[in-house]
């Protein structure tokens, strides 16, 4: 701990718990979530295991939004309508950030979808959940208003025999 590898303020990851340190003790660190309830960590946890610090040297955060669509859809009008919901996004919440500029990552092909990610830097933790929604209720209204599907598992059946008493009675 005579390192400082986490300060007052710090917002840390601790076995997938996310807080910001509180409070430094002596012998133990104060952690407040972001559901408004405090850990008490000893210090020697973070000398012992891996604790991963998400605002060492820069506060900034990187939301991931990740949807699928339909094969079959334009993904060059995607990626273009996905950058235009994030330049919005960032026009009212200042907290998204323009720089680095948001991107859009074609992931891959999926049984029955596209895989893709919406990625933005914010600079404010605790607007990630208002940021998270804004953004998939903004995702939502375009794919309804031009038309772009959300995908459904499908499944094909495929029979092989079939009792002739059931052929005769069921039209196939």
């Amino acid at each position: 701990m005579f390192e400082r590898p986490i300060k007052v303020g710090d917002r840390v990851l601790i076995d997938n718990i996310i807080g910001d340190v509180e409070k430094i003790n002596m012998r133990a660190t104060v952690i407040k979530t972001g559901t408004n309830e405090h850990i008490i960590v000893p210090n020697s946890y973070f000398l012992g295991e891996k604790v991963v610090n998400r605002s060492f040297s820069d506060p900034k955060i990187r939301l991931t939004i990740p949807f699928n669509v339909a094969y079959g859809t334009d993904v060059e009008k995607l990626r273009d309508m996905l950058m235009e919901i994030a330049r919005e996004e960032s026009l009212v919440s200042p907290a998204v950030l323009m720089d680095p500029e948001p991107s859009v990552s074609f992931v891959g092909f999926g049984d029955f979808c596209l895989n893709f990610e919406l990625s933005i830097m914010i600079s404010d933790y605790n607007q990630l959940g208002t940021i998270k929604s804004n953004i998939n209720f903004r995702i939502n209204k375009l794919f309804m208003e031009r038309k772009i599907e959300f995908p459904y598992p499908q499944q094909n059946l495929h029979i092989k025999s079939i009792d002739r008493e059931i052929e005769n009675n069921y039209i196939f």
